[in-house]
């Protein structure tokens, strides 16, 4: 049996719709999906409809990125559709991305590179865009020659347009998905950058705060 728990739409960073997922999912012949966009659910009933009708079973899925000093995500899986609670502190994160868009676009008109927020929005409709969408852009108008000169130039963490995200604190974003009923996750461990005994210790941690789960497949991953 085939699963794919982790996948993104274009209401987030992902390139295809919610109805392209679906197909390409019956082709792969997947048996169970949840797809996890980015900081929203917007996706999400879509989703459970349609899987519904091509016989895989759905569930409800979401990522949030969590305050670390490398990349650590947080999968929630699951979650009561009627729950406010997440799909509040959702839209609180969705709007602290936004300002932050705004700023690196400011950021990027200051050295030459004319990119304003409404080409933004009108090229990218999803609900919670982000730096893939501004460096594809980049790309596009001839800024830069790939998606990794966008960033390593302009917008990545070394870049003349770096802008710090807010995000949420791990216990947070845990505690946020289990408010919600869901089941929460860590993704793609190996991105925290940490050595065996450190991974061994913040998952520790993590398993205090209520985390349920860690990512074990992964698309990089050799096992």
């Amino acid at each position: 049996m085939f699963v794919d728990f982790h996948c993104h739409s274009d209401h987030s960073d992902g390139t295809n719709s919610v109805a392209g997922i679906i197909e390409e999912s019956v082709e792969s012949r997947i048996a169970a999906l949840s797809i996890t966009d980015h900081d929203t659910l917007a996706g999400q009933v879509e989703a459970g409809e349609l899987s519904s009708q091509m016989g895989i079973r759905y569930v409800r899925g979401v990522e949030i990125s969590c305050d670390f000093h490398e990349t650590l995500d947080i999968l929630g899986y699951g979650m009561i559709s009627s729950a406010a609670s997440i799909e509040n502190q959702l839209k609180e994160i969705r709007l602290k991305r936004d300002l932050r868009n705004t700023r690196i676009l400011s950021m990027l008109r200051s050295l030459g590179v004319q990119i304003t927020d409404e080409e933004l929005e009108y090229s990218f409709p999803g609900e919670s865009l982000g730096r893939p969408h501004i460096a594809n852009l980049i790309v596009k108008k001839g800024y830069a020659d790939s998606i990794e000169e966008a960033f390593s130039r302009f917008i990545g963490r070394e870049g003349r347009a770096y802008v710090e995200k807010e995000k949420l604190s791990i216990r947070a974003a845990i505690e946020l998905i289990l408010s919600a009923g869901g089941i929460p996750v860590l993704a793609h461990p190996l991105s925290m950058m940490l050595d065996h005994d450190q991974t061994v210790k913040m998952i520790r941690t993590m398993k205090s705060c209520g985390l349920k789960g860690i990512e074990v497949f992964y698309k990089t991953y050799d096992i």
